[in-house]
């Protein structure tokens, strides 16, 4: 239950984000940040991704999210944080 909670937590964060780049959401994002975007990118391309996003952030961090669709064309969310990288089906 709790981590349907946090997905869906996120999944509505993401609907509500306008921050579709690293710049968006950070003025001047360290380096660090900007490989971590990089990475939320390739992530996002290799599973033909679509509507990168940064979902939240803090000074220190953030969170980016994307859809894609899966094998058998359902619609799937995949949120992104410093530690790992979950994905839940949309509706």
């Amino acid at each position: 239950m709790k981590n349907e909670t946090i997905a869906k937590g996120n999944y509505e964060a993401y609907l509500r984000s306008e921050k579709y780049s690293i710049w968006d959401a950070y003025d001047r994002p360290s380096t660090r940040k900007e490989a971590a975007w990089d990475y939320c990118q390739d992530l996002c391309a290799q599973y033909e991704g679509y509507g990168l996003k940064v979902i939240s952030k803090n000074t220190f961090i953030f969170t980016a999210g994307f859809l894609f669709l899966s094998t058998s064309g359902k619609e799937m969310f995949m949120f992104i944080t410093p530690n790992n990288r979950r994905v839940c089906e949309v509706g």
